[in-house]
């Protein structure tokens, strides 16, 4: 059974799974595989968080004394025991029971199990396209136990206000009234709390901390649509104010730019930091966002595909990643101990060990 699959950024230490047809037993063996594999970050992401959420905090038996949570727990620690009572050949000769985390993990079929819950090197996310979807979705995933959680918005297909999820009142008694008058000095004096909070705070407000990766991209496809310069810009920008990393991921089909008139013609400057003219494309992979309003710049995207689209953003790379936990320690286990490269293969991270 194939769960985990490699990154598709190209990143070693990373490997990537969709969560949403899987039963039950399957995500209880993704999981088990994540506490077999501590040297690496698994992400999952869902569409159907709502029923990820479930799973995250249904407990065993309800009113039975089981804590939120317990039946994923309990199943994922069955799967672990039922490993290594086995006595199955491949996960001795990886010794992965010498783990120090894995020793807690695989007990987790206790009322009251102990640490490490939620398992720290598993992300959990969900895909939004647009503001409907961030507000279906975003809240599910806040109910999902997890050391990082993060939004892949892509395909990207309208603008996405985070605030509120990444944001919250301060609760250091201040308040907002003031504002206006002076600026940053509510009620005549500053609060250090929500004014410590990086180089543009918000007054009366403190970051949330409950989002740590947001990824944005454009449509990829034989019937791929546009993605809007600004509505990228704009995730960009909330990411930067609340402090979350932000990963630019690609254009897709189409690259975003603006497009301006000379004595030569009309070409259009885009992200990808080229210029192109106008006659070498038509109409249907020529995309003008503001047409008919003259008062507006007028911004445009151009079908010129996904590899020469690329990647930059106002010509900037944007790689941020989340911090999770530390590997060294794990990854110094791993290789001295399996005497095999770190990270594992596909083959190794995949293969059944029942």
């Amino acid at each position: 059974m194939t769960i985990w699959q490699p990154s598709t950024t190209g990143n070693p230490h990373v490997v990537e799974a969709t969560f949403d047809d899987e039963s039950t037993d399957t995500r209880h063996e993704a999981f088990a595989r994540a506490a077999i594999a501590p040297h690496l970050t698994h992400m999952a992401i869902a569409k159907d968080v709502a029923r990820l959420a479930d799973y995250m905090t249904k407990p065993v038996e309800p009113d039975a004394g089981w804590l939120p949570g317990s039946g994923a727990r309990f199943g994922i620690g069955e799967v672990l025991r039922g490993w290594e009572l086995g006595a199955n050949d491949e996960l001795n000769e990886r010794r992965v029971w010498d783990c120090d985390g894995l020793k807690l993990t695989r007990h987790l079929t206790s009322t009251n199990p102990p640490e490490p819950w939620p398992l720290p090197n598993v992300c959990l996310g969900t895909s939004i396209e647009d503001q409907a979807t961030a507000e279906e979705r975003i809240p599910h995933l806040l109910n999902c136990p997890a050391a990082v959680r993060f939004l892949s918005a892509e395909p990207l297909l309208g603008a996405i206000d985070l605030t509120p999820w990444l944001w919250r009142r301060c609760d250091a008694g201040c308040s907002t009234a003031g504002y206006d008058a002076m600026p940053g000095f509510p009620g005549g004096h500053r609060c250090d709390t929500c004014h410590s909070q990086g180089d543009e705070p918000r007054p009366g407000y403190v970051r949330a901390g409950l989002l740590h990766q947001v990824i944005v991209g454009g449509e990829s496809g034989p019937n791929a649509r546009p993605m809007h310069p600004d509505w990228a810009r704009s995730i960009r920008d909330q990411c930067e104010a609340a402090g979350v990393p932000f990963f630019f991921k690609q254009w897709g089909e189409w690259v975003g730019g603006m497009d301006f008139a000379n004595d030569e013609g009309v070409f259009a400057e885009l992200h990808n930091e080229t210029v192109v003219p106008r006659d070498k494309y038509d109409d249907a992979r020529w995309h003008n966002w503001n047409e008919g309003d003259s008062s507006v710049n007028d911004w445009i995207s151009v079908r010129v595909g996904k590899k020469a689209a690329g990647r930059l953003l106002d010509g900037v790379e944007h790689n941020g990643m989340p911090v999770t936990h530390d590997r060294t320690h794990h990854t110094n286990h791993h290789a001295s101990n399996l005497e095999r490269p770190t990270p594992c293969n596909d083959d190794c991270l995949n293969r059944s060990p029942a």
